[in-house]
């Protein structure tokens, strides 16, 4: 019986043995794919992060896409019809805003990176002060470099004796065009 004994301890040995070697392999194992599966999540998440960021970027591009072709009006292109454009909207300006003048110079340097040029306005002072008005809020961003207003003592010839004369004014406006239209 002691034999027998010693069998089944030594089978129950075995068996102990072998059920160790398969709860360690199988533990083993699970903390391998959990390695495994958490550096898979990493990835996952990383892969999400880049594709949400790729699409913000695509929505960004074609919103700037966009805008910059809305803000297309807002900057000139040196050109000479557009410069024949841009000295008629000047004067219809000035005309609009119940003055009298007009564009005396518009030059364009060689390179097309600068344009400088200078206006006259003439009528009485409200009429002068909203054409100058007018032409600072004009879509075309201009750069006033001077402006010299002064009383104009020259007599109309429209006004008879008989009617009210009123002060008039003369303003010389000189100016920088400062968004240019980058050649493209």
């Amino acid at each position: 019986m002691n034999k027998k004994i010693n069998i089944l301890f030594g089978l129950s040995f075995i068996l102990a043995a072998i059920m160790f070697v398969v709860i360690w392999y199988g533990l083993t194992s699970i903390v391998e794919l959990k390695k495994e599966e958490n550096t898979l999540r990493g990835e996952m998440q990383s892969w999400i992060k880049r594709s949400k960021q790729t699409a913000s970027l695509q929505n960004t591009l074609t919103e700037a896409k966009n805008v910059k072709e809305d803000m297309q009006e807002y900057y000139f292109d040196p050109t000479e019809e557009n410069q024949i454009m841009f000295i008629s909207d000047l004067e219809k300006i000035i005309k609009e805003t119940k003055s009298t003048g007009e564009v005396r110079s518009l030059d364009v340097s060689p390179d097309n990176t600068k344009v400088v040029g200078s206006i006259n306005v003439y009528g009485e002072w409200n009429d002068v002060y909203h054409t100058l008005l007018a032409l600072e809020t004009y879509p075309i961003k201009l750069k006033f470099d001077d402006v010299s207003i002064s009383e104009d003592n020259t007599v109309d010839p429209s006004l008879s004796a008989s009617k009210e004369k009123r002060q008039k004014y003369r303003a010389i406006v000189r100016f920088t065009i400062i968004n240019i239209q980058k050649n493209k």
